[in-house]
């Protein structure tokens, strides 16, 4: 029999209906309840079809791909709910946490699964404020200023005689011939809501996350090899032995490198360095100290006292989070979820009087998701918000 609370719920869930805390919470545990199974199972599938009408084709075998996806929603069998979904898991969630959030996940996992071409793009809503693009700014040494946004199969010409290429999101330099008296330094920049991608004329590739920079000279010496990063940032550096590359994050803190893979969370805002070796050996300064660092560790540095913090075990998955399209939270608080939020989908934060800042999240959200689908998702734990004007989202008591 059907269980006509629960449709209800789900009716008002669906369709951003008003719903209050005891709402959310009856509705969670009705998802729970196996006697309920049947009946989400159909919603689900009732979903799934509403969702991808447009470019299912007519000979698809839409019962097998749902049946594909119901393991990775969650939907095992009752004796197996602990099986943890790809998409989204928290830990105590059950089958209820992939039927609440299934909407926004059918998309990404439709992608993966189908190999039936899509007929037309899914377009968000104009109220919607989507996930980062491709974008930055250059400043050449000269001090002009290029948006790289919209720039596709684009050669740009520096003073220096090198030749950049923009295309499909990244920049790459091919250095001329001609050896300039002195060195222009050129600043890759990425606002809130940008990334970039950006290939030196050593080879070396950085791959710059959401409000970040990177200073850099337009072609490098003879001896050595430096940049200059504000921000977050993954390396993969062209090994040279006769010129160490080296990245400077303060003037008491840098890397250095002979040839390697690693990432670094350098946000000023924020209160530590982090450097995460995932290949190579890098060193890392601060002041007077120095941690060599094999692959698999972190060196946490403070920046309020110059301390560095060995992590031999470094959660690296948890590091590369952000470039692999998620966001990984571990025990993670309000200020720090609400800070990479606000990052990547260029909003600002505000925190009305009485909102539980006390609150730690845990878990995984695909980070291609629209601001709102990820923020209903986190109202499941009781985090309650309003978006203003599309730039701004208050978090509520």
């Amino acid at each position: 029999m059907e269980n006509t609370a629960l449709k209800s719920l789900l009716h008002s869930y669906q369709y951003d209906l008003p719903m209050t805390g005891d709402d959310i919470k009856q509705l969670r545990q009705l998802l729970m309840d196996p006697e309920n199974a049947a009946q989400v199972d159909t919603w689900l599938m009732e979903q799934f079809m509403a969702t991808h009408k447009e470019y299912i084709s007519e000979d698809a075998d839409t019962t097998a791909l749902f049946n594909e996806l119901r393991p990775r929603l969650g939907l095992a069998p009752v004796a197996a709910v602990n099986k943890k979904s790809r998409v989204f898991r928290l830990p105590g969630w059950t089958r209820a946490a992939a039927a609440i959030l299934v909407i926004m996940t059918l998309s990404f996992l439709w992608r993966k699964l189908s190999h039936t071409p899509v007929k037309s793009p899914i377009t968000a809503a104009p109220s919607e404020v989507l996930p980062p693009t491709e974008g930055a700014i250059l400043t050449l040494g000269d001090g002009s200023t290029i948006a790289l946004d919209h720039l596709r199969d684009s050669t740009i010409k520096d003073r220096d005689g090198n030749t950049l290429h923009a295309e499909k999101g990244q920049l790459v330099y091919n250095a001329g011939n001609a050896r300039p008296e002195t060195t222009l330094f050129n600043t890759l920049t990425t606002p809130r809501g940008r990334l970039y991608h950006l290939i030196l004329e050593d080879g070396s590739a950085v791959w710059l996350n959401t409000a970040s920079s990177l200073r850099y000279p337009s072609r490098f010496g003879s001896a050595s090899r430096e940049v200059t990063l504000s921000g977050e940032a993954y390396f993969e550096i062209a090994p040279d032995a006769h010129k160490p590359f080296r990245v400077v994050l303060d003037k008491h803190i840098s890397v250095q490198v002979l040839g390697t893979r690693f990432n670094i969370k350098a946000y000023g805002e924020e209160a530590g360095i982090q450097t995460t070796l995932l290949d190579g050996a890098v060193n890392v300064t601060s002041g007077q100290q120095q941690l060599r660092l094999a692959p698999g560790q972190q060196a946490q540095v403070n920046t309020t006292n110059g301390a560095i913090h060995f992590v031999p075990g470094a959660d690296t998955e948890h590091a590369m989070a952000w470039k692999n399209g998620i966001f990984r939270f571990e025990k993670a608080s309000m200020h720090s979820v609400m800070q990479e939020l606000s990052r990547w989908y260029d909003v600002n934060i505000i925190y009305e009087k009485g909102a539980p800042l006390h609150k730690t999240f845990s878990g995984e959200l695909q980070r291609d998701l629209n601001l709102s689908q990820v923020l209903k998702g986190l109202s499941t734990m009781g985090i309650h918000y309003r978006i203003e004007n599309n730039s701004t989202v208050v978090i509520l008591p």
